[in-house]
């Protein structure tokens, strides 16, 4: 096999393991979205915002820094680390953020519902 074959399977089982990792995440939270945040609900925190899917997903091809700023336990530095990798290599698919310095397995996660990639 080439080296593009065992990249090709290598992301396959990535994807298989991200996806795995959210669905028992997802299955196993208890007090919801906000136990992930670590955000205490109070009276005037309504629990379905919380729980509610972003309106629209960030592409990671095209984001600024700002926005990509804005993701969930990214921060400038991991921004910037975006940016830079993506002028080299465009990003074929979300589960690609785990080759960026700083973005593990539970982080990207956390990013998966935020993020797509056109």
């Amino acid at each position: 096999m080439n080296r593009q074959t065992y990249e090709t399977i290598f992301l396959a089982c990535l994807i298989s393991v991200i996806c795995a990792l959210a669905l028992y995440r997802y299955n196993n939270k208890k007090s919801g979205f906000s136990e992930l945040l670590s955000i205490p609900l109070t009276n005037s925190v309504n629990r379905v915002e919380l729980n509610a899917p972003p309106v629209s997903r960030l592409n990671i091809n095209s984001a600024s820094i700002k926005e990509l700023d804005s993701l969930p336990g990214v921060s400038s530095n991991i921004a910037v680390s975006i940016i830079l990798y993506r002028e080299k290599h465009p990003f074929k698919n979300v589960a690609e953020l785990a080759f960026i310095n700083g973005i593990g397995e539970k982080k990207l996660a956390t990013m998966l519902d935020y993020v797509e990639c056109k």
